[in-house]
């Protein structure tokens, strides 16, 4: 596999921002801030901007009608969703006016839409690291796959990792209970995405024990792993908390002021590992 290249020092650093000519600003507007969930910047009569994730979209009105639906051929701006997510941003997106243009022919969920400027919008599961695992488990003798970019966030956490006895049953519990979003699900490991901090991957035991040369033993029954997860909730306590005994999770301890200051609950999740839900706080 060929070397991947570092970056030379005049390199761009990423894309800074994207613009979009459209005919009418509020009709654009309203579908990226109501139906995608962008964020608002600023508005002004004539042009818009706002934040994708940490992507700058620029919206700048006064396309003239008469030059009709682009044609952007293969070109389209593709935003990252989860796959719970996917089916009602579509359909979202098409009570707004889109419309499907094609059928997915690659790795990933995906919707392919375009709205009424003819500009071409996808929504995706997955990135490319999922991709590029593909590529390589299905391989093919016209690709060349070259090795990842080195990444050098210095001697930081990129990945927690659970060993879990169904990976699916657990990714279920986890996006019921706090919404992440799947990364990476290659069915015996599953990656999930937090807003902020690193992922968390769940690993099936006979894999995670393949790694180490060492069995991965289930919890046994009434016992918690050495493992927890502590997470500040996003909103409600008691809602998180109700969430996480409906998804199956068993409660180790009912929230609580905690002396180091926080509002804490401990559960055990479906493989025994303890999850602590937390409000910042003692009020």
């Amino acid at each position: 596999m060929p070397a991947a290249s570092s970056s030379p020092p005049w390199a761009a650093t990423g894309l800074n921002h994207l613009t979009l000519h459209v005919t009418d600003l509020g009709r654009s507007w309203a579908l990226w801030v109501e139906v995608f969930g962008a964020r608002p910047l600023m508005r002004s009569p004539r042009s818009g901007y706002l934040l994708v994730g940490e992507l700058w979209l620029c919206l700048i009105g006064g396309r003239p009608p008469t030059r009709g639906p682009l044609d952007a051929g293969e070109t389209h701006l593709a935003l990252s969703v989860s796959d719970a997510a996917l089916a009602p941003l579509r359909a979202r997106a098409l009570a707004a006016g889109c419309r499907c243009y094609q059928d997915n022919r690659s790795e990933g969920a995906s919707a392919y839409l375009r709205d009424w400027d003819g500009h071409q919008i996808e929504l995706h599961v997955g990135d490319w690291r999922s991709r590029m695992a593909a590529l390589r488990e299905r391989g093919a003798p016209d690709l060349t796959l070259f090795a990842p970019p080195e990444e050098t966030r210095g001697n930081a956490v990129e990945i927690i990792i659970l060993a879990v006895d169904d990976p699916a049953a657990a990714r279920r519990f986890y996006t019921a209970v706090l919404g992440w979003t799947v990364a990476v699900d290659a069915g015996v490991f599953v990656q999930l995405r937090q807003p902020r901090g690193p992922d968390v991957g769940l690993y099936a035991r006979p894999g995670f024990g393949r790694n180490t040369g060492r069995a991965a033993a289930p919890t046994p029954p009434g016992a918690t792993s050495a493992a927890e997860l502590y997470v500040v909730v996003d909103g409600a306590l008691d809602a998180a908390v109700a969430r996480a005994l409906a998804a199956g999770a068993t409660l180790l301890s009912a929230p609580a002021p905690r002396p180091w200051g926080d509002t804490v609950a401990y559960l055990a999740d479906l493989d025994g590992h303890v999850l602590a839900l937390a409000r910042p706080g003692a009020g």
